[in-house]
């Protein structure tokens, strides 16, 4: 007579010996994560973390940006920050009206906001802005050398040739067909203005860039998780490149935002304040520079000598 076979599905109650666990499980062999490995997970980690906290912030200021678009008018706006003329710079509505204006890197706007009863609006936005840019809150160090690097590349202006190059090296991944710019469909886009065709193609190129940054990302986890599959250390010369591409990526797309921020807030400033907004002027912790007093001053310097070393037209033809 057969001896009576145990049935191999227990039910939720009954236990397994803990010798026959120990037995599976010295049965089975066991990755331990070498150093690096852990180093460059924590790091992936942490920069996954940080995108997600951009797109967060991002999508909120949108929704802000839609929502105070509502109360939109051809109303003059409040001037700010309205700098007290010289003695010597007074001049008439007409004389102003006729002196040439400098360019900027300015894509305008095709509306002013009317503040009129706008008091719960501000307060909603006021209370936004304050949970936007509350970051008292930091985490534990990092590697000196990699804090330089990721601080330089969200001060330094990449260079167009870098960028190009950058972007060329890291393709989007077969499977993720998520991403992607959208492109705007033909039927609108022929019906749209010039203008707001090249907003939209700046706007495009930003996406295109953070994606890209995305796809490095990606590659990289995708590397580290080969090798563990494998048993292998993975190459980390070839990840960290990889990496320090996207810090790179999404470095110039923060600052890009910076200045788009700015463009944004450049109707409502005063006439000779306007120049605070031109890419010179670098994005500190403050949009505008932590001292804005400084910045006036430098731009009425600016302003007296340029009024010194050029001549009307009607002068210069009389000299010449």
């Amino acid at each position: 007579e057969l001896p009576e076979r145990k049935s191999v599905n227990m039910s939720v109650n009954e236990t397994v010996p803990l010798d026959e666990i120990q037995s599976v499980e010295a049965s089975e062999p066991v990755h331990i994560a070498t150093t690096h490995e852990k180093y460059m997970a924590s790091m992936v980690s942490s920069m996954q973390n940080g995108i997600e906290k951009t797109n967060e912030l991002i999508l909120r200021l949108v929704k802000s940006i839609e929502g105070n678009s509502a109360s939109c008018s051809q109303q003059a706006p409040k001037r700010a920050l309205e700098i007290e003329p010289d003695e010597d710079r007074n001049e008439s509505a007409t004389k102003r009206a006729k002196r040439p204006q400098t360019e900027y890197d300015y894509d305008g706007g095709e509306g002013e906001v009317d503040n009129s009863g706008s008091g719960n609006e501000d307060d909603l936005l006021n209370a936004i802005s304050q949970d936007l840019f509350e970051t008292a809150d930091k985490g534990p160090a990092i590697n000196e050398k990699l804090a330089q690097i990721t601080d330089k590349n969200f001060i330094v202006e990449l260079e167009p040739g870098k960028l190009k190059n950058i972007l060329q090296k890291h393709q989007r991944p077969q499977n993720c067909e998520q991403l992607y710019v959208p492109r705007v469909n033909p039927e609108i886009w022929s019906k749209i203005p010039g203008h707001t065709r090249k907003k939209d193609i700046k706007l495009a190129n930003l996406q295109d860039t953070l994606q890209t940054s995305v796809s490095a990302i990606t590659s990289s986890l995708n590397d580290i998780m080969q090798s563990h599959e494998m048993h292998e250390q993975a190459d980390l010369k070839m990840v960290a490149s990889k990496l320090i591409d996207a810090t790179a990526l999404i470095g110039h797309v923060s600052k890009e935002l910076s200045f788009k921020r700015r463009e944004s807030i450049r109707p409502f400033l005063h006439n000779d304040f306007k120049q605070a907004c031109s890419r010179d002027n670098k994005v500190e912790s403050l949009l505008f520079g932590t001292d804005l007093a400084a910045t006036a001053q430098k731009i009425k310097n600016t302003s007296k000598v340029m009024q010194s070393v050029t001549t009307p037209n009607n002068r210069f033809h009389n000299n010449n």
